[in-house]
């Protein structure tokens, strides 16, 4: 019993200090073992080895590389336009679409992680902007991160029946109404505390004249909506049948079922939506490869402490406790969930988690200054949804400031002013050339919309390149998505090979080449906030 305080005690001390878990969970396992017992320290090493040296566990890797490359490849914002379709007429629309698209998202992935990154990485700062509380936001996804494992495919389910000896597909068939009960539950909430607050209240659909829109042709829109985002969306949302149909069939295992969603995410994403390089995927298995090692590792020490609790027979005098506790088994869940509670609570205030903290990058207040200006323009040319992503173009262009905020001057809709640097003397111009500017590269692009990064990624490069000759020299080369070699090569085209001295301050935050900025889309989008991992 001594070795069981002292464990308990030097695992919420190396918590309390800031080790990471696993190292904490391990570290007081085996100072315990050594100084307090009579196990042969080797004991460590096997249930380590063990813990993870199985078939069943091998789909939790599986899983998380699928829902990292889905989180890159345009499955998961092709799957946030079909849940936006579905529900975003509702109060608190985007806070419901959030949490559909954690349910969708959860049924592909398995991963809780994966989830939360992937939905939070997009849908956190539209909350944000439509005027929800920042904690209240990542709140909401954290939940739908939750709801996400209970859907089958369940990284928990795997590990508990892998623990148990339970049949993973029974567990799966368990969680499917439980999970889908949840997050209605979680919707309906959101919907409620969005009215109590005033958070994006739903408001009739009116026409060009102010006059309601009678509800056939509201809901014939709605259905016209729908069709085109499972149309767009199709390949994205079949993998939860493949991967389900195939373990019930009996066709394959879960694990199986694992490594079949990653190679169908990795030809979804690179030939049918063409939203990933090869480059893209060789990065996405370098994350996956350091998620999992982490996951691998917190597995194999969970696994030795459990066991080492195990030799010192503290489940049995739990057993025994919960037994005279009462005999009811409500009273026993509840004495259970209030003690996971209180466990949660504590790991969620000690532990620490390291990594680079990603620099926040903020529209400032001059350029915000613009937005109403900036609405209004857009609306002239049909870009009002693409207000946000104005303002980030104003942003690396000028942080508001001067006479041209736009950098636009240069553009073939300035017919006013001198086509040179900052020719321009009069920002509502700027403004407007470029928005113009703008519109054209995007309509060049084939953009569907403001979450479709990849294409988004085309145009501003566009807009700071030269919209006609950027894309011809694309065409001439088979190139439909941005990348930075492509970008190197048109700039190394464009400048006559000329090379930016290496003590030139562009040459690294612009490129080598001297002509325009290479990184152009990356310096952009870390303002509009939707495409952090990309």
């Amino acid at each position: 019993m001594d070795a069981v305080i002292v464990l308990l005690i030097l695992l919420f001390v190396l918590l309390a200090i800031g080790v990471p878990v696993g190292f904490a969970i391990g570290g007081a396992t085996m100072i315990s073992m050594f100084f307090f017992s009579d196990l042969n320290m080797v004991v460590n090493a096997q249930y380590c080895y063990s813990g993870i040296f199985s078939f069943t566990v091998m789909a939790i890797p599986y899983f998380m590389l699928a829902g990292t490359i889905m989180s890159t490849g345009g499955i998961a914002r092709r799957i946030v336009d079909f849940a936006s379709a579905l529900i975003d007429f509702v109060t608190g629309a985007l806070g419901c679409v959030s949490m559909l698209a954690c349910m969708f998202f959860g049924a592909l992935t398995g991963s809780g992680m994966a989830t939360t990154s992937a939905i939070g990485g997009m849908m956190i700062p539209e909350m944000k902007r439509k005027g929800y509380d920042s904690s209240y936001a990542a709140t909401l996804v954290c939940f739908g991160g939750i709801v996400g494992p209970i859907i089958p495919p369940s990284l928990s389910f795997v590990l508990y029946g892998a623990s148990t000896k339970t049949s993973v597909p029974d567990l799966f068939k368990a969680g499917i109404i439980p999970g889908v009960m949840i997050g209605l539950v979680f919707l309906m909430v959101n919907i409620i505390i969005c009215k109590r607050t005033g958070t994006e209240v739903h408001k009739p659909e009116l026409g060009p004249g102010g006059e309601r829109i009678p509800m056939i042709q509201f809901w014939k829109e709605r259905l016209h909506r729908v069709g085109k985002a499972t149309k767009d969306g199709f390949w994205a949302l079949l993998s939860p049948f493949i991967i389900l149909g195939g373990i019930y069939s009996g066709f394959f295992t879960p694990t199986e079922a694992a490594a079949v969603s990653v190679v169908y995410s990795i030809i979804v994403s690179l030939f049918v939506y063409h939203d990933m390089t090869w480059k893209d995927l060789y990065k996405t298995f370098v994350s996956a490869a350091v998620l999992n090692g982490v996951t691998s590792f917190l597995l194999g020490t969970s696994t030795v402490f459990s066991t080492f609790m195990t030799f010192e027979q503290v489940p049995q005098m739990i057993t025994n406790f919960m037994a005279n506790l009462s005999d009811s088994p409500v009273v026993l869940l509840l004495v259970i969930n209030v003690f996971l509670l209180i466990v949660g609570c504590i790991l969620l205030r000690f532990s620490k988690f390291s990594g680079r903290q990603e620099e926040a990058h903020q529209i400032n207040a001059a350029c915000e200054a613009y937005r109403d200006e900036v609405s209004s323009e857009a609306a002239q040319y049909d870009m009002s949804k693409y207000v946000d992503l104005i303002l980030a173009v104003m942003m690396q262009e000028s942080s508001g400031q001067g006479t041209d905020p736009m950098q636009s001057s240069e553009g073939a809709y300035n017919t006013r002013y001198p086509q040179q640097p900052n020719g321009i003397t009069d920002p509502s111009y700027s403004i407007s050339c470029g928005i113009q500017e703008l519109k054209y590269a995007l309509d060049k692009a084939g953009c569907t919309g403001p979450t479709d990064l990849s294409k988004i990624r085309l145009a501003l490069q566009a807009y700071n390149f030269g919209a006609d000759s950027y894309f011809a020299y694309l065409e001439e080369n088979g190139q439909t998505v941005w990348t930075a070699q492509s970008a190197q090569a048109f700039a190394q085209m464009a400048s006559g090979g000329t090379q930016r001295d290496e003590d030139d301050p562009l040459h690294d935050p612009a490129g080598p080449w001297d002509y325009g900025d290479q990184y152009y889309p990356d310096h952009v989008l870390r303002y509009y906030h939707l495409d952090n991992n990309s």
